[in-house]
């Protein structure tokens, strides 16, 4: 790689690590997830493949590094996924859908 082609690449990346620190980033991705989960509570107790597209929407959405928070600690922990995985068992306990 020439030089001019890595300084080209550490500005990207910087850029990169500076807007997923956006506030306003972070704001868009939490409404995204919060509407993925509504549409979630609101699928049939049948609909099975909908609410597996949904589940899946979210862990995607998870991946895309939008803080550390979605990523594992040192000790291989990772607080958002077992957040997600409480939201949705609370849904499933305290909301599930009834036909």
């Amino acid at each position: 790689m020439t030089d001019d082609k890595l300084e080209a690449a550490i500005a990207r990346g910087a850029r990169a690590k500076e807007l997923l620190g956006s506030e306003l980033l972070k704001e868009v991705f939490a409404q995204i997830e919060s509407d993925y989960i509504a549409g979630w509570r609101h699928t049939s107790a049948r609909d099975t493949d909908a609410r597996e597209r949904l589940w899946l929407a979210v862990q995607v959405l998870g991946q895309s590094g939008r803080n550390n928070h979605t990523r594992p600690d040192d000790t291989g922990h990772n607080p958002r996924h077992d957040q997600l995985r409480s939201k949705f068992h609370t849904v499933t306990r305290h909301h599930a859908p009834v036909d």
